[in-house]
């Protein structure tokens, strides 16, 4: 890649990243530098919708897709940030290839969004594992509180769910198993750091893998044969490759929860080799090391695919910890709390 080439795309995908977009609006929640989506179907408004209290100030979500001046607009009511993308500084693994020019332009992002939007609003929600003081001392006109809400949780329990429905949500993904009637499935749009070409490549000839996505893709069955119904797809699947797009502390997605609802044994790296330890029993999970040796997990692969006895033991076990009904009830107690502080 010359250099005006590359200079040429990133100004062009920068702009893009930093044009100004529709605020759009949910009554007396509205929706800043968010990503295309119905606001009345949003997850955050529909879970305020279903608390107790009826919000008493207009409330404005920010996220990352648009100018960071947009947090300091002249706002008045409660200011609330939320991202879905990581902002914590990624792990480098020397195996992979990266794009150097998306990498360019996260590392932008990172710059830009890394403070959560401390100071321009009341409260700050992400991945991260951030400390409260960690968000102190930046030039604003507010103090900001910052809660851990990643965002696969909005994925896996609906926003008015009860106590009751988290335990049972829990249960059912417990239980479920795929038909085991295909191999591996691989669904990505993109691979911009390197960390799906990494396990496909060292997977040849050890499974059948189907690719889906726009990535590489080898079949159109997910939209011949399954009308784009990725959930119904992936239940046929007995191993689903589902690394995250980067490697950084707190840093987990929905991805590996995708797995685990339609009960394919996930293959997966992220989080440092730590995804949601309050959550998830990675016993029950195919971690991959981008700095180590995978010869015993790809062994595992085989014999999963060779021995059915074996495989049925591996896909029996719980996929959660016993405890994790109780730390999602947490999650989701703080993030009420929080609004409630607010509006």
């Amino acid at each position: 890649m010359n250099i005006i080439h590359f200079y040429a795309r990133y100004l062009r995908e920068s702009h893009n990243w930093n044009r100004e977009r529709e605020v759009t609006r949910n009554g007396v929640m509205t929706f800043a530098n968010w990503w295309r989506e119905d606001p009345h179907k949003n997850w955050f408004a529909r879970f305020i919708d279903a608390g107790s209290k009826d919000p008493e100030r207009r409330i404005r979500f920010y996220s990352i897709f648009g100018p960071y001046s947009k947090l300091k607009e002249d706002f008045d009511g409660a200011k609330i940030f939320f991202s879905g993308e990581n902002l914590e500084q990624p792990v480098y693994h020397r195996i992979l290839k990266t794009d150097p020019i998306e990498d360019r332009i996260w590392a932008d992002r990172r710059k830009l969004y890394g403070n959560y939007g401390a100071g321009d609003v009341d409260l700050a929600i992400g991945f991260g594992n951030r400390e409260e003081d960690s968000l102190m001392g930046f030039e604003g006109s507010r103090k900001t509180k910052y809660i851990r809400f990643p965002l696969w949780l909005t994925y896996v329990f609906d926003p008015d769910c009860t106590h009751d429905d988290i335990k049972r949500t829990i249960d059912e993904i417990n239980a479920v198993r795929s038909t085991g009637r295909k191999d591996t499935l691989l669904l990505a749009s993109h691979d911009f750091w390197g960390t799906r070409s990494d396990i496909l490549k060292s997977l040849e000839g050890v499974c059948d893998v189907s690719i889906a996505g726009k990535w590489r893709n080898n079949t159109k069955e997910l939209w011949e044969d399954y009308n784009n119904d990725k959930n119904k797809y992936l239940s046929e699947f007995k191993f689903n490759i589902c690394p995250e797009n980067v490697d950084a502390p707190g840093y987990v997605t929905e991805k590996i929860f995708d797995a685990f609802k339609c009960g394919a044994i996930p293959i997966y790296q992220g989080c440092l080799g730590k995804p949601e330890p309050d959550v998830i029993n990675t016993d029950a999970v195919l971690l991959w090391d981008f700095d180590g040796d995978n010869s015993d997990t790809i062994s595992l692969i085989k014999k999963l695919n060779s021995d059915n006895v074996y495989y049925d033991n591996f896909v029996s076990q719980p996929k959660f910890k016993p405890d994790a009904a109780e730390y999602v009830v947490a999650c989701m107690d703080e993030l009420r709390r929080s609004f409630d502080q607010l509006i």
